[in-house]
């Protein structure tokens, strides 16, 4: 079983002159709706109250991601949302909702028909998320359905069969869940994603475990249509929360939707049903939205021209080498990760 520390991507013979010109245009295939959602950039911001925001999903936008709202708010604070951002009505957003309020929030956000609903728990091979994708089919058959987290192929067979379109694959890989710290449960997330994508190709969306573009890159390789940003949106610009500075250096806070700073924030209602497994932090000031995803986008672009793609077709062709903790010292890349946290 693999991660992305455990690979590399084997470069290959390229005809790609300059990286500028490599296309990032994705497509996310609903198969049950016969539609293809077509994108610029193959991002989508996690659904999270730390990273998710009007101006980050305007930014997200502008450069053609998939822009996310998050659900720690009210309907009505999510259409604010929505509307503050700017986005037209015919540009695809998602809208995260819950499996315990989805039959108030839905109806009370009203949808438009570009609105891809994504129901969002932390274990979606359930009955709770088998109930709500049945009830989204019934009462929104037009729209298209995200469901996650999963990590196996038999996880979107049975979600796919109960109706959902679209599969965030991750569990436990997140840098402030501590799903697989406190419960041993899991799937390394290169090999969820490989096995996820093989039963789903074209509707995965890898979320979790990317902390830079080489690891969004080989889960790209490894199938992924899109991959969910978290940790590298924290602390730029355009996400919630207020700089604070520490010792002369800037911060800003982030956690995991299920940490004990989420569950005080809830009603008591839905703080009753918080199992804490996520974590509170604070990340480094990053500068500008726009700038880190374009960064990130060169570093995409780069990786696809080692391997001889002008665009994201034909990139799962590209193979693995396994490695070992040798190499990745003889890369550099503690360090480097270290320098830039």
């Amino acid at each position: 079983m693999r991660t992305f520390d455990d690979v590399l991507i084997k470069p290959r013979y390229s005809e790609v002159e300059t990286r500028d010109n490599v296309s990032l245009e994705t497509e996310l295939k609903c198969q049950r709706l016969g539609r293809t959602i077509k994108l610029r950039i193959p991002i989508c911001n996690a659904a999270m109250d730390t990273v998710s925001s009007a101006q980050l999903c305007r930014t997200l936008y502008e450069l053609g991601g998939l822009p996310v709202l998050h659900r720690n708010c009210t309907p009505e604070q999510q259409r604010e949302m929505l509307e503050e951002s700017g986005i037209p009505d015919d540009y695809p957003v998602v809208l995260s909702i819950s499996v315990n309020d989805y039959t108030e929030r839905v109806p009370r956000f009203n949808p438009g028909p570009n609105i891809i609903i994504s129901i969002d728990i932390a274990h979606a091979h359930s009955i709770k998320a088998k109930r709500t994708v049945e009830w989204l089919v019934e009462h929104y058959p037009d729209h298209p359905i995200m469901i996650g987290s999963i990590a196996t192929k038999e996880a979107v067979y049975d979600t796919k069969a109960w109706g959902a379109d679209i599969f965030r694959v991750g569990i436990g890989a997140g840098s402030v869940c501590t799903t697989r710290i406190v419960t041993g449960v899991g799937v390394p997330q290169l090999d969820a994603v490989l096995e996820c994508a093989q039963a789903a190709p074209g509707s995965v969306i890898a979320d979790g475990g990317i902390r830079n573009s080489g690891d969004a890159m080989k889960a790209l390789v490894a199938g992924a249509s899109m991959v969910m940003l978290g940790n590298v949106l924290a602390g730029t610009d355009d996400t919630p929360g207020t700089l604070l500075e520490i010792s002369g250096n800037l911060y800003k806070q982030y956690r995991g939707m299920a940490s004990k700073d989420v569950a005080v924030s809830l009603t008591a209602r839905d703080a009753q049903s918080v199992y804490e497994e996520g974590a509170d932090a604070l990340v480094p000031y990053k500068g500008a939205t726009r700038d880190v995803l374009q960064s990130f986008c060169r570093g995409l672009r780069s990786g696809l021209s080692y391997i001889g793609c002008s665009s994201l077709d034909g990139c799962t062709q590209a193979e693995f080498i396994d490695i070992t903790p040798n190499v990745t010292r003889e890369n550099g890349v503690h360090d480097v990760l270290a320098r830039q946290q």
